[in-house]
C-alpha cells in the first residue's frame, strides 16, 4: 500500500474513540473502589451512571469520588454523541461515493473511511 492514504491517527475519530476507552476504563477502576467486588466489565455511560447510583459515601473522599465518576459518565456520555455524530457523516460520505466496503462484515463506517481517500476530510 506505498500510495494509499489512511486516516491519520491525529483525526477527531481516532482521537474520540480512544479517549472514550480511557474514560471507560477510569470510570472502571473508580467503581472498582467504590463498590464491593466492583462493576460488570462490560461497562456503558448507563451501567456506570446505574451503579454510581448504588454508592452511599462515608466521607469526603468518598463524596469526591462519586463525584469524579459522574463527570466520567457525562464526558463518556458526551464522546458517545460525538461517536453517533461521527459516524453518521463517514456513513454518508461513503454513500455519496458509493462505497460498498461496509457491506463486508467486520467493516463500519470508520474504518471504510480509512480505507478510502474521498472521505479523508472528514
Amino acid at each position: 500500500m506505498s500510495g494509499a492514504r489512511t486516516w491519520p491517527r491525529t483525526a477527531p475519530g481516532w482521537l474520540t474513540s480512544c479517549t472514550r476507552c480511557c474514560l471507560v476504563n477510569q470510570l472502571h477502576a473508580l467503581l472498582r473502589e467504590l463498590i464491593p467486588g466492583g462493576p460488570d466489565t462490560d461497562l456503558t455511560a448507563d451501567r456506570g451512571a446505574r451503579a454510581l447510583a448504588t454508592v452511599r459515601p462515608v466521607g469526603p473522599a468518598e463524596t469526591a469520588r462519586k463525584q469524579i465518576g459522574r463527570d466520567l459518565v457525562a464526558e463518556i456520555r458526551e464522546l458517545d454523541a460525538r461517536l453517533a455524530t461521527l459516524s453518521t457523516q463517514m456513513t454518508q460520505a461513503l454513500a455519496e461515493h458509493g462505497s460498498r466496503l461496509p457491506e463486508v462484515d467486520g467493516i463500519g463506517p470508520i474504518v471504510a473511511c480509512r480505507c478510502r481517500e474521498p472521505c479523508h476530510g472528514i
